[in-house]
C-alpha cells in the first residue's frame, strides 16, 4: 500500500480537475431568488469564519463584492470532532437547474465484469464534487450568503440538484473505457479476474496500474485514507462480491427471518412482498411460496394449515445467513418526536441504499403526514434536529409524498416485525444527530444557570406531559380528540420536539404555566415596547396566546405607564420677516370658546380679533 501511495503521490495530493470548466443549465423561465443571511448562533461564527477562510485559501470558494442575480442561504451546524458543517441550502436555484440525465450504475452493469473475479480494490475520491470546476457564469449562480459576506463556489458544491449525475457522466467518460474498473458515485472498484487466485492478482496489478495512470493524466485525485486494497469480498451497491459470485448483503434479511406467522391475508402480502426483494438469491422461491400466494386469491378464505406453516419455515431456510433489514432506535433515539423518527427512517434507508438512491430522483411515500409538508419548507424553518437530517438529504433528489399506512404492505412489515437489537452501525452513523440541544444551549436559551426548574415545573404540567406524550407516540388524526388545552398544539404538531425533559417549538422552549408570569416578567424586565419585547420572545420562548398574554402585560405595567413619554408637538417653524407691516398675516380660531378669529400680522406683531 505505501508503495502505491509513493509511487503515485501526486495522485493522492491537492484538489483535482475532473474536466473542463462547468456550466450550469438555467430554466430561462425562473426567476432568481435572493435569499438573505441567515443568523448563525454566536458559538459558531468563529469556525464559520474558519473554514470559510481555508475554502478561499484552497480556492473552492471566492470572495464576492458585487450584485449577483442568485443568491443561496447556508446553514452551519457544528459536527462531533469540533468542526463545522457547511451546507448550502440551494432549493430555490434547484428548481431552476437543469439536469443531465446520467445514468447511475447498478448490480446488473456489473456482473458481466465477475467472470472468476476473485480480488478487488475499491477507491475513493478526494473531494469529488469539488474537482469539477465552474465557469464564470455558473459559479455566479452558487453564491451564497454569510454573516461576513458574500461568496461564490469555484468548485462544484454539495447540494445542488444535477451535481451527482454530472460528476458521473465526468468520472465515467473519464476511466469507462478501462476494462474492468467500474464507478459509482465517488467510489472506483476494481475487479482482479482469473483461473486462479495468482492470475487474478496480476490481472488487478495491471488494471489498477492503469487506473492510477489514468488518474495522473486526467487529473483525478484520491484519497489515501480511503483505499481497500486486494479484498477477497466487497460491499458494493447493495450487494456483496465475493471470489464465489455476488451474495446477498447480509444488512438485508434479519428481519426476514425474525417475522412472525401472518394472522390474515394482508400480512402473507406483506411477507410475499418482502421475501421477492432476495428472489434472485433464494432458489425454488416460486414453487416454495405457492402454498402462500394460493392464501391471497380473491374470494380465498383465510385458513392457515400445516402445508402454509411448511411453506413459511422453508423460506425463511432458503436464506442461508442471518443479515439485518432494519435497526433499533438506540436510547436517545426512542425519546424523539414521531416527525423526527419518521424522518430518521428515511436518512437511515436512503443512505443505506446509497447505490440506488444517488443521482436519480427518488419518491419516499410516508404514512407521516406531517412530514410531507415539513420536507417542502427551507431548512430554516424546520427544528434543529430536522434540519440536520436534512441536510444530509440534500444530496439525493428525494421527494416524499403521504399514503396511508394500509397501502404499504412491504414497509408496514418490516416496522410491525423489526428486530431488538441496536447496531454499533447505527449509532456511528447517527450520534451527532443526538447532540442537538445540549444543556448548555438550553440555558443560553432560557437565560439562566439551569434549567432544573424548567424540567421540574414541566414535570409537574399535566398538559405539557400530554404534549410530550403524542410527541413521542404520535397525535391523533384529529384536533376534535383532543381537550382544549391541548388543541393549540396540534396545528404545531410537527414544529415540537421534546429533550432534556423540556418541550420546544424548534429552538423555543415550551414554558411550563406555573413558570409564565415569571417568564413575562423576564421579556420585559427592561420595560421595551410591545414590539421589542414580543421580538424578544419569538426568538425564545413559546406557549399558545403568548403574543396576547405580552400585550396584556404590557398594557398593565405601571412602570411603563409611569414614565411613558408624552405625545411631543409639532416644533414651530421659522420664517421670514416681510418687509412692511400687513405684507404677510396669519389667522386662527382663538381656542376660548372657539368664537374669535385673531390676526396676527407678522412684521409688527399686532394682532386684531
Amino acid at each position: 500500500m505505501q508503495n502505491v501511495k509513493d509511487t503515485y503521490q501526486d495522485v493522492f495530493e491537492g484538489l483535482g480537475t475532473l474536466g473542463p470548466a462547468l456550466h450550469l443549465e438555467v430554466d430561462p423561465e425562473m426567476s432568481p431568488v435572493r435569499l438573505p443571511p441567515r443568523k448563525i448562533p454566536e458559538s459558531l461564527k468563529q469556525p464559520l469564519r474558519e473554514h470559510l477562510d481555508e475554502l478561499v485559501k484552497l480556492e473552492v470558494i471566492e470572495r464576492v463584492d458585487y450584485p449577483t442575480d442568485w443568491v443561496s442561504a447556508i446553514v452551519v451546524a457544528p459536527k462531533p470532532n469540533g468542526k463545522i458543517r457547511l451546507c448550502l441550502d440551494p432549493r430555490p436555484l434547484n428548481k431552476a437547474l437543469k439536469r443531465c440525465h446520467h445514468p447511475i450504475p447498478t448490480i446488473d452493469d456489473v456482473l458481466p465484469e465477475l467472470s472468476n473475479a476473485k480480488v478487488f480494490t475499491k477507491v475513493d475520491c478526494s473531494n469529488g464534487y469539488w474537482q469539477v470546476e465552474l465557469d464564470e457564469e455558473s459559479s455566479l449562480l452558487t453564491t451564497f450568503n454569510t454573516p461576513f459576506g458574500r461568496f461564490k463556489w469555484q468548485r462544484m458544491p454539495f447540494g445542488i440538484s444535477p451535481a451527482g449525475e454530472i460528476f458521473q457522466q465526468r468520472l465515467d467518460q473519464a476511466i469507462d473505457d478501462l476494462d474492468g474498473i467500474r464507478t459509482v458515485a465517488d467510489d472506483i472498484l476494481v475487479i482482479g479476474n482469473g483461473e486462479t487466485m495468482q492470475e487474478a492478482v496480476a490481472d488487478h496489478d495491471r488494471k489498477l496500474k492503469e487506473l492510477f495512470d489514468r488518474c495522473r493524466a486526467k487529473h483525478i485525485k484520491l484519497n489515501p485514507n480511503k483505499i481497500e486494497l486486494k479484498k477477497t469480498s466487497m460491499p458494493y451497491i447493495g450487494h456483496i462480491l465475493t471470489s464465489d459470485g455476488v451474495q446477498a448483503d447480509p444488512a438485508k434479511v434479519q428481519a426476514i427471518l425474525e417475522m412472525k406467522q401472518p394472522t390474515d391475508v394482508a400480512g402473507v402480502r406483506r411477507i410475499l412482498g418482502t421475501v421477492n426483494y432476495l428472489a434472485k438469491f433464494l432458489p425454488h422461491l416460486s414453487q416454495v411460496s405457492e402454498p402462500l400466494r394460493q392464501l391471497t386469491k380473491k374470494n380465498q378464505p383465510f385458513d392457515w394449515d400445516k402445508s402454509h406453516d411448511a411453506a413459511f419455515t422453508q423460506i425463511k431456510k432458503l436464506i442461508p445467513e442471518p443479515p439485518v433489514l432494519n435497526r433499533a432506535l438506540t436510547h436517545a433515539e426512542k425519546q424523539y418526536a414521531q416527525i423526527e423518527k419518521e424522518l430518521l427512517a428515511i436518512v437511515y434507508g436512503t443512505e443505506r441504499f446509497h447505490q440506488y438512491t444517488y443521482g436519480r430522483p427518488v419518491t419516499v411515500e410516508s404514512d407521516h403526514k406531517p412530514l410531507e409538508v415539513t420536507h417542502q419548507k427551507p431548512l430554516s424553518a424546520a427544528p434543529r434536529r430536522l434540519q440536520k437530517m436534512m441536510m444530509r438529504l440534500h444530496q439525493y433528489d428525494l421527494t416524499i409524498v403521504y399514503k396511508k399506512g394500509s397501502a404499504m404492505l412491504l414497509a408496514d412489515t418490516l416496522s410491525r416485525h423489526h428486530l431488538d437489537n441496536s447496531t454499533d452501525e447505527a449509532r456511528s452513523v447517527d450520534s451527532d444527530l443526538d447532540q442537538v440541544d445540549s444543556l448548555e444551549e438550553i440555558n443560553e436559551i432560557l437565560n439562566c444557570e439551569t434549567t432544573t426548574i424548567f424540567q421540574d415545573h414541566t414535570t409537574k404540567d399535566q398538559d405539557l406531559q400530554q404534549v410530550k406524550s403524542f410527541i413521542q407516540s404520535g397525535w391523533p388524526e384529529s384536533s376534535k380528540d383532543l381537550s382544549p388545552t391541548i388543541t393549540p398544539y396540534f396545528h404545531l404538531r410537527d414544529q415540537l420536539t421534546t429533550q432534556e425533559g423540556l418541550v420546544f417549538r424548534g429552538d423555543r422552549v415550551v414554558i411550563p404555566k406555573s413558570l409564565r408570569k415569571q417568564v413575562l416578567n423576564e421579556l420585559h424586565a427592561a420595560h421595551q415596547g410591545i414590539a421589542s419585547t414580543s421580538r424578544r420572545a419569538r426568538e425564545t420562548v413559546y406557549w399558545p396566546h403568548l403574543n396576547q398574554e405580552l400585550k396584556d402585560h404590557i398594557s398593565h405595567c405601571i412602570t411603563c405607564d409611569t414614565f411613558n413619554s408624552k405625545q411631543p408637538k409639532e416644533p414651530l417653524i421659522p420664517h421670514e420677516i416681510p418687509k412692511r407691516a400687513w405684507a404677510k398675516i396669519g389667522c386662527d380660531i382663538f381656542e376660548f370658546k372657539n368664537s374669535y378669529l385673531v390676526t396676527v400680522d407678522y412684521y409688527s406683531n399686532a394682532l386684531k380679533n
